[in-house]
C-alpha cells in the first residue's frame, strides 16, 4: 500500500506564532523595565543608607566634640621674676630703692579663661606696694584697689615668717598660650646685712579643673647691703 501525503492549505485561523512572539516581546520589555525600576530603587536605598550612616557619624563626631568642649579646662603656668635683675639676689649700697616684680601668666590648658582673679602677696610693712602700669609692655591693671591685709603667712627659706599684704586685680580673658604680664613694685629698705623677702603669686578662674582652687607660685628676693666704696 502506498501512503499518500496530501498538502493541506490553511484557509482561516492558522496565523501560526506571529502574535505570540509580539506578546513575548512586550512581556520581556515590561520585565526589563521593572528590573530597571528595581535596580534604581535599590541604588536609592543604598544611597539613602549611606547618607544615613554618614549623618549618624557626623552627629556622633559633633557629640564627641561637644563632650570634649564640656570637659576642657584652663590651666596656668606662673612665673615670678625681678624686673631688670638677673637672678634673685640684689647687692646694693642704697638705703632705699624700688623693687619691681614681673609676674607672668600663661594659659597652658585646653580652653580660654575668663574673669581671671589675681593676688600678689608680700610681707606686711613693706611700703610703696602697688601695681606698676607705666611700662608699655605690661598689661594695664584694672581699677586700682587698696592694699589688703591677710592673716596668710609667708615663710622665707631662713624660717622667718611674715603676715602678708596683697594687691588684687582681675583679667577679663586669657586665651590659650597667651603670655600675660603684670608688674608690681615696692620700696625696699634693707635692714641688716641680708634681708630675705618671700612673695606669693596666686591666680584662679572658674575654668580651672574642679579639684584645683587656684594655681600659685612662691619666690624669694635676697637683698644684701654692701658697704659703700
Amino acid at each position: 500500500m502506498i501512503a499518500v501525503t496530501q498538502a493541506v492549505r490553511c484557509v482561516e485561523g492558522c496565523s501560526g506564532g506571529g502574535e505570540s512572539s509580539a506578546v513575548a516581546i512586550v512581556g520581556l520589555a515590561l520585565a526589563l523595565f521593572g528590573l530597571g525600576l528595581s535596580i534604581a530603587a535599590l541604588r536609592e536605598a543604598i544611597q539613602s543608607r549611606r547618607i544615613s550612616a554618614e549623618s549618624l557619624d557626623m552627629a556622633r563626631e559633633e557629640h564627641q566634640a561637644f563632650l570634649q568642649e564640656m570637659r576642657a579646662t584652663a590651666d596656668f603656668d606662673l612665673t615670678v621674676e625681678l624686673d631688670d635683675v638677673v637672678g634673685n639676689v640684689i647687692e646694693t649700697t642704697a638705703d632705699q630703692f624700688a623693687l619691681v616684680w614681673r609676674l607672668g601668666i600663661k594659659n597652658s590648658g585646653e580652653k580660654a579663661a575668663n574673669d581671671v582673679g589675681v593676688n600678689f602677696l608680700i610681707p606686711q610693712g613693706i611700703p610703696g606696694f602697688a601695681w606698676r602700669t607705666a611700662r608699655t609692655d605690661a598689661h594695664t591693671v584694672g581699677a586700682a584697689r587698696e592694699i589688703e591685709l591677710t592673716p596668710e603667712i609667708l615663710t622665707a627659706s631662713d624660717g622667718a615668717e611674715s603676715q602678708a599684704q596683697y594687691l588684687a586685680t582681675k583679667i577679663d580673658r586669657i586665651d590659650l598660650r597667651t603670655h600675660h604680664v603684670l608688674r608690681a613694685e615696692a620700696t625696699m629698705r634693707p635692714a641688716g646685712a641680708e634681708t630675705i623677702i618671700s612673695v606669693k603669686f596666686k591666680v584662679w578662674a572658674d575654668e580651672l579643673p574642679d579639684e584645683v582652687e587656684a594655681r600659685w607660685v612662691t619666690h624669694e628676693v635676697v637683698v644684701r647691703k654692701v658697704p659703700r666704696g
